[in-house]
């Protein structure tokens, strides 16, 4: 799985983040924050407004609430596993990536894929 997991672009890892998304757990709340991942030069802003993740690569407009600089590989596992990330920050709330993560739901590793 861990494999899979590093094999799988990062628009698909946060459309993964996105229906993770418990509108319970953010309530009112809204955060963005802008991924930096060097050894791939990407940049996506990730947005929770409205009960609704989403995401935008490379942002021509606007500020994040925080600026998080990091490998992929170490976001791809505080994200899964809700280590603190907040060391990472280069600008802004160093808060913010770790609670847009506290507001998604931890998977189940029994889901079931297929009933009937």
């Amino acid at each position: 799985p861990v494999d899979l997991v590093r094999a799988t672009s990062t628009p698909m890892f946060l459309d993964l983040l996105a229906v993770r998304l418990d509108p319970a757990k953010a309530g009112d709340g809204a955060v963005s924050v802008d991924l930096i991942f060097p050894e791939r030069h990407e940049l996506f802003r990730v947005r929770v407004k409205h009960d609704v993740l989403t995401y935008e690569a490379d942002p021509m407009s606007g500020v994040a609430d925080g600026t998080f600089t990091l490998p992929r590989a170490q976001f791809l596992a505080g994200a899964l596993s809700g280590a603190d990330l907040s060391a990472t920050a280069t600008a802004g709330d160093r808060a913010a990536l770790g609670r847009l993560l506290s507001w998604l739901s931890t998977p189940r590793p029994d889901f079931p894929i297929v009933t009937r």
